[in-house]
């Protein structure tokens, strides 16, 4: 797949290769022009972390959550922020924002706050 298929703002993944490694590129619609895309590279790794599950510390924390009344999604990113840096990974680095395990999608959170809701009833 290369980006001839794209058309200008469009937004999707594209495929090449560079000297005999793949190379993804992620292109998404420049907001200063209609005219221009801009090409974000990521490596497969980083994809690979964009669609791994949330770990089950980081559910547990939200049932927690949810159980206290946190709803709001940007409140509860707040709060899984801390614990990650401070009680997951005290003393160390955290984890690249790209890992999804430990940094969720906001629909991934959304489903995970529903679920937490479901079962608190």
């Amino acid at each position: 797949m290369g980006t001839a298929g794209l058309a200008f703002g469009g937004t999707g993944l594209c495929s090449y290769r560079v000297r005999g490694v793949d190379r993804l590129t992620w292109v998404v619609p420049d907001n200063r022009s209609l005219n221009r895309c801009v090409c974000v590279c990521v490596s497969n790794v980083q994809l690979a972390k964009l669609s791994l599950p949330m770990d089950t510390r980081l559910k547990a924390k939200v049932h927690d959550l949810v159980a206290c009344g946190v709803r709001r999604l940007p409140e509860m990113r707040r709060h899984l922020r801390h614990f990650v840096n401070t009680d997951l990974f005290a003393g160390h680095s955290p984890p690249d924002m790209t890992d999804a395990r430990f940094w969720p999608s906001s629909r991934s959170l959304l489903n995970a706050v529903h679920q937490a809701m479901s079962c608190n009833r």
